[in-house]
């Protein structure tokens, strides 16, 4: 049980969110239901430091997590995420502009973002990741590892000149983030002009719309813009940039080692604290949810749309298993045909919804990222599937009942 902040250290926390028998990996789909439905779990019990803000799981425990093959989380098959991912594209190639080396990406998955990376900046890439099943190419080298401090030590030992490192939504999957960042201090300090970029879930954005489904097994770290400065300041790293990005659900940083960036706060100051009402505020809205869904289903046939983190997640919070929602819809190829750890739903492709059309009740889908019900809509319309599209967001539901 990890009782202290594991960036300030503090033991001054409240609660934000408890739960049992999550789902340890959700973003690893199984072969068959049988499978599925046996998936490890374990418990979350999410709390809030007083001090610096930050949000972790103290109930986790690493040693029930393992990364490799057959773990999914690209999103890159969403026209909107594609548009995301240009515009990091782009701002990066910007930041290393000038700047010798090539380019390391820590959680390179199967290397596609540090690939477009490495074409769009003609340079050399690196990539770290547990998962990758993908080969190494001429302009970019693959590690099928975790980034730590022998990695780290590698690197030095080359004694390339490093131009950026990318760390794109690792820091929340470990229980003690600074390990990292403090592992890649020597590099900055070896390489003074080089950049770190770190995008991360933005805590405030989850607290601020009372996303109980953000909070799950796999992300036991989450930042706010305090406590992200706080790691970074006390790991030698120099803020030079830190905005919400994609909506404002990310927390996008550029750091750098010294240099002129943003001055350091006063910690003795709180900054960016969750809410002490924020365990409530969760159980409101996920009572909202529950109640939203039971009306949906007593005249629709309900499907949730997005097998990635939120879509497990809501099933598994609010226990909605394959006889009530019997699928869920995904456009990411490796996940359809697969199924959903502990409750069990099949991935479907959207090609698929036709044959619920026919079931004698009309079609409800929930969209579980309002930034993708644009083109969710999109992808309905071309279908021909007549369905009621939601995301049961308050501000809609309240709209609704007038």
């Amino acid at each position: 049980m990890n009782v202290a902040c594991p960036i300030c250290q503090s033991r001054e926390w409240h609660e934000v969110l408890r739960a049992s028998g999550q789902p340890i990996l959700l973003n690893q789909m199984r072969a068959t239901r049988a499978e599925a439905i046996g998936a490890d779990r374990g418990e979350l019990e999410f709390r809030s430091c007083d001090d610096c803000g930050f949000v972790w799981n103290a109930a986790f425990d690493p040693s029930a997590i393992t990364y490799g093959p057959g773990y999914v989380n690209d999103q890159s098959h969403s026209q909107r995420f594609r548009e995301h991912l240009d515009e990091v594209q782009a701002m990066l190639a910007a930041a290393c502009h000038g700047v010798d080396g090539p380019l390391v990406e820590i959680g390179c998955g199967q290397g596609e973002f540090l690939r477009e990376l490495c074409e769009l900046t003609g340079r050399a890439g690196i990539g770290f990741d547990p998962a990758c099943v993908q080969s190494s190419s001429e302009q970019i080298r693959l590690h099928r590892a975790v980034f730590d401090d022998r990695a780290a030590s590698e690197l030095m030992r080359s004694r390339q000149p490093i131009a950026l490192i990318v760390c794109r939504h690792v820091l929340e999957h470990l229980p003690q983030p600074r390990e990292i960042v403090t592992s890649l201090r020597p590099i900055f300090e070896a390489n003074p002009r080089a950049s770190l970029y770190l995008e991360v879930p933005l805590f405030g954005w989850i607290a601020e719309h009372a996303t109980f489904f953000d909070l799950f097994y796999e992300h036991c770290s989450l930042f706010g813009e305090s406590s992200m400065r706080r790691m970074l300041h006390d790991c030698g790293l120099c803020v030079r940039s830190m905005q919400p990005t994609f909506d404002g659900q990310y927390l996008a940083v550029v750091a750098e080692s010294g240099g002129t960036g943003v001055p350091p706060v006063d910690f003795t100051e709180r900054r960016d604290a969750c809410p002490t009402d924020i365990a409530d505020r969760l159980d409101r809205e996920r009572h909202r949810w529950a109640s939203e869904i039971d009306e949906l289903l007593a005249n629709h046939t309900v499907l949730v749309w997005g097998a990635g983190a939120k879509g497990v997640s809501v099933l598994n919070h609010l226990h909605l298993h394959d006889d009530v929602i019997p699928a869920i819809v995904d456009i990411n190829p490796a996940k359809q045909g697969r199924f959903v750890p502990v409750t069990g739903q099949r991935v479907i492709g959207p090609h698929e919804l036709h044959g619920f059309t026919s079931l004698g009740q009309s079609l409800a889908i929930i969209a579980m990222n309002p930034n993708y019900e644009p083109e969710i809509r999109r992808t309905l319309r071309d279908l021909r599937i007549d369905a009621h599209l939601t995301t049961l967001s308050e501000a809609e539901t309240l709209a609704l009942r007038g």
